[in-house]
């Protein structure tokens, strides 16, 4: 899976020294392949080394790009090695393979402890709850009378102040926070249910901005890449419950989820169509009817895995390559 994350660019990219160098007509497609190159090596962890098959197959796959590789070397953008290229100073500004999985461990040790944490008050609540229904159902309680003040049970009473509390705690950064995450998330389900679990995290759960920011963008792409279909938003939320996890740390924690570039299968459905075609079929062995593993028809899926996505007669390895075979 490709790790989410980002690179820093210094706002002046197109004006530093080595950049004003560049010959002008190498200018743009210069400085767009440098920071392509800043993306990759944050991806895949190579901190700053950029590996020749991979610059070729998957930085710029299918794109001449040898004269502007040779102007980025000249004023020095770029540093030739043997099997590739480093980009100098480039972890003066970036983070290191260390800094990345230190910060990756953090994150998941962070979000075990406040699943065990909501989990626990989760259970508390249910337990004291039990407890509380059990003493309003005992027998002899006395019976509230005309003339007798009417107050609410011990339970009923901690129920509403607690509702209190947590509506008190709308503050405008909140509801600014839940806006940005419900756009990142797709605006998927109901807003109001899922802004009540977004509330509950971060006040009850504890659960930062950027984590459950992180989490929705995560599963987003997750989603958009496997072509699978989104869970609404409150259940992406929902709180623990004894004896299952909630959802949405798993994506906080970067976990991987199974491969993020599925979508781009065109040259294993040239493989598909070939071989069904051998067998004197058309649909892959499909009566056309049947439903794809994804819900897609497989007929109009080797169709367009043979109509998109090449160059030169060959799938668009940008797509096709896992981020992960090459760097290392």
């Amino acid at each position: 899976m490709t790790r989410p994350g980002y690179i820093k660019v210094a706002n002046d990219v197109g004006a530093t020294e080595q950049a004003v160098e560049l010959d002008e007509g190498s200018y743009l497609a210069g400085i767009g392949l440098y920071v392509l190159c800043l993306g990759y090596c944050d991806r895949q962890r190579t901190d700053g080394h950029v590996p020749r098959r991979a610059l070729s197959r998957v930085i710029a796959a299918g794109l001449e790009c040898s004269e502007v590789v040779a102007e980025l070397e000249r004023v020095g953008l770029l540093q030739a090695e043997p099997d590739g290229w480093t980009i100098p100073g480039y972890l003066d500004w970036q983070r290191s393979r260390d800094q990345i999985e230190g910060a990756s461990e953090a994150a998941r040790n962070a979000a075990r402890s406040r699943w065990g944490k909501a989990r626990g008050t989760a259970e508390g609540t249910a337990e004291g709850t039990a407890e509380g229904n059990a003493e309003g159902n005992a027998p002899n309680q006395p019976t509230i009378g005309p003339n007798q003040p009417t107050s609410q049970p011990p339970v009923l009473v901690a129920v509403a102040e607690e509702t209190a509390a947590t509506s008190s705690d709308d503050s405008p950064q909140l509801a600014a926070d839940f806006d940005a995450w419900w756009t990142q998330y797709g605006r998927v389900g109901d807003k109001s249910r899922a802004f009540d679990l977004y509330r509950w995290w971060r006040t009850t759960g504890e659960a930062p901005a950027d984590e459950l920011l992180t989490a929705a963008a995560c599963y987003r792409d997750h989603c958009a890449a496997t072509t699978c279909m989104m869970k609404h938003a409150a259940t992406f939320l929902a709180k623990p419950v004894k004896g299952r996890s909630p959802i949405w740390p798993e994506w906080a924690a970067g976990e991987e989820h199974g491969p993020m570039d599925v979508g781009a299968t065109s040259r294993l459905n040239d493989v598909l169509v070939a071989g069904a075609q051998a067998f004197g079929l058309t649909t892959g062995g499909d009566d056309g009817h049947g439903p794809h593993a994804c819900g897609h028809d497989r007929r109009r899926t080797f169709e367009q895995g043979r109509s998109t996505g090449a160059v030169g007669g060959r799938a668009d390895a940008r797509r096709s390559l896992p981020p992960g075979e090459l760097g290392e």
